[in-house]
């Protein structure tokens, strides 16, 4: 009795995801790697949201002023950096050095040029510091923000029109979707979900293939009476169950985890709603699909298992590198490249992240042509998969 395509590949399909299950380490990999991107940002919000956020909202920050012999910090600089939450406190402490440590992340040295009648005052911070240079910015704010206000005060009681000495006036006015800082760490969703996508079934893609052809596993199942196209497409639809499984995982971690953090943040923007995530989801299918044809289709090119680790192992970092310059980008400005294979779906996910929406007719042609493509590449997988050369390990 002929068993027919579909059935051949069911059973295909069963025989891989039970042999992955039964791989503890396997299993146990897919299902805790894809937490870590969002742990890691969880982290990172957690450090750096609160030191990044408004004045209003941040937590009050000592400052260490070193004040050089002769000079005085002003009872009217204390006020007002009190103010906005920085306790300004004279040290004879070497400020630079405690900066250098990281015993603070943020200083001050205080100089009173008596001939110029002027303090002068340096803001310490190390740039490399996240933390450090975001506190350092709110600081930097608020001294100038007080030197102004001392000088319209001095101009005003010397009888000068304010117009005359401040001609132009400047403000910023932030345009973006973004309602806070959060959400510049939610922008690295895009890059993390596209490098999980296609190291999802990683794996199981070289296992099931130059893994079984270098253990001598594969030939007994060419002698069964199955086809070859069906093996490969079962062996691929286990590859693609697992893929959707760890990005389902990945991205319930970056609500959960972020929600998480976010809510020990007063005033910091939540993660973006479980409709969102399902959203991301949905969009990321086709491309879910490409990598698993891509992963089979490099597996199946290679002559050893070593080898196949070695291509596999970078190809997640391709796609996702432009991912990681949208997140300091606006995406407005890469809509061009929404109709195209990956670059749409990257513009997409960071649309419906940051708020700002995504084209639907741009959605469905990235999609057609990604769609495309992971037809393409496991056609030709598929083909090789056939040539009997290609079966030998070596």
């Amino acid at each position: 009795m002929r068993v027919s395509l579909g059935r051949q590949i069911r059973l295909v399909l069963a025989k891989e995801v039970t042999d992955h299950l039964r791989d503890r380490r396997s299993l146990l990999l897919s299902l805790v790697y894809p937490l870590l991107g969002p742990l890691l940002l969880g982290v990172l919000l957690a450090i750096g949201g609160g030191s990044l956020r408004s004045d209003g909202d941040a937590p009050r920050v000592v400052v260490p002023a070193m004040v050089e012999p002769g000079a005085t910090l002003p009872l009217d600089l204390v006020r007002a950096l009190a103010e906005r939450r920085f306790d300004a406190v004279a040290t004879t402490d070497d400020v630079v050095a405690l900066v250098q440590r990281g015993s603070e992340a943020v200083a001050l040295m205080v100089r009173n040029d008596g001939a110029a009648r002027q303090i002068e005052i340096a803001v310490v911070f190390d740039p490399g510091s996240v933390v450090g240079a975001a506190v350092a910015g709110r600081l930097a704010g608020a001294l100038n923000d007080h030197a102004r206000e001392r000088g319209h005060a001095n101009l005003r009681a010397a009888g000068v029109d304010l117009a005359i000495a401040e001609p132009i006036r400047i403000q910023g006015r932030a345009v973006s979707a973004q309602r806070d800082v959060a959400g510049m760490f939610y922008g690295m969703i895009p890059a993390l979900l596209m490098f999980m996508v296609f190291l999802g079934g990683t794996h199981l893609a070289i296992d099931a293939t130059a893994g079984e052809r270098e253990r001598g596993s594969l030939e007994p199942l060419l002698t069964a009476p199955v086809e070859r196209a069906a093996l490969l497409t079962g062996k691929a639809g286990a590859a693609l169950a697992f893929t959707a499984l760890t990005v389902a995982i990945h991205l319930t971690g970056f609500k959960l985890i972020l929600g998480v953090a976010a809510a020990g943040l007063a005033g910091v923007q939540p993660p973006p709603g479980w409709r969102v995530f399902g959203a991301l989801f949905a969009m990321a299918v086709p491309v879910m699909l490409l990598a698993v044809a891509l992963q089979f289709l490099i597996a199946t090119i290679t002559r050893s298992m070593k080898e196949a680790q070695i291509y596999l192992g970078l190809l997640p970092v391709v796609p996702a590198m432009p991912g990681m310059a949208l997140a300091f980008t606006s995406a407005a400005s890469l809509q061009a490249f929404g109709l195209w294979p990956l670059a749409g779906q990257l513009v997409g996910f960071s649309g419906l992240v940051n708020g700002a929406g995504v084209s639907s007719r741009a959605t469905v042609v990235a999609a057609g042509t990604t769609l495309a493509i992971a037809v393409l590449a496991f056609w030709i997988a598929v083909r090789r998969f056939e040539r009997n050369q290609q079966l030998a390990p070596g």
